[in-house]
């Protein structure tokens, strides 16, 4: 009895990279132009750059994306623009997202980027 060959699965992965990386950029277009190019923390004037200066446009996802399904990675409801300088705050936890809008995925409620979110510091959300 003979099996057919298995066929690699490379080219798979490597289309599949593409449309994940394809849908991000779409991402990144949609937030930038929602939020007219500006921190959402501080409204300071972002822009895409590679050197690391404060005010480079960052992305930041108002939910970890180990929380998250996958489907919703490249989704502009839970991504806000941000300067660089805000984005380490974000990441050290000490600005936190508080807003009222939210949305509902499978039960799970999450924070609407797209509606009003402030930033406070991690002290006053308590």
């Amino acid at each position: 009895m003979t099996f057919p060959k298995p066929t690699p699965r490379l080219k798979e992965r490597v289309l599949q990279r593409t449309r994940e990386d394809h849908a991000w950029m779409t991402c990144c277009r949609v937030v930038d132009a929602r939020d007219r190019y500006r921190c959402r923390a501080c409204h300071r004037r972002t822009r895409r750059t590679m050197t690391l200066c404060p005010e480079r446009a960052e992305h930041h996802h108002l939910v970890p994306r180990s929380l998250l399904p996958k489907t919703l990675h490249a989704d502009p409801r839970i991504i806000v623009l941000v300067c660089a300088a805000c984005h380490g705050k974000l990441q050290r936890h000490e600005l936190v997202a508080v807003g009222s809008t939210a949305w509902m995925v499978e039960g799970t409620p999450y924070l609407d980027a797209s509606g009003e979110v402030r930033f406070v510091p991690a002290q006053s959300a308590i």
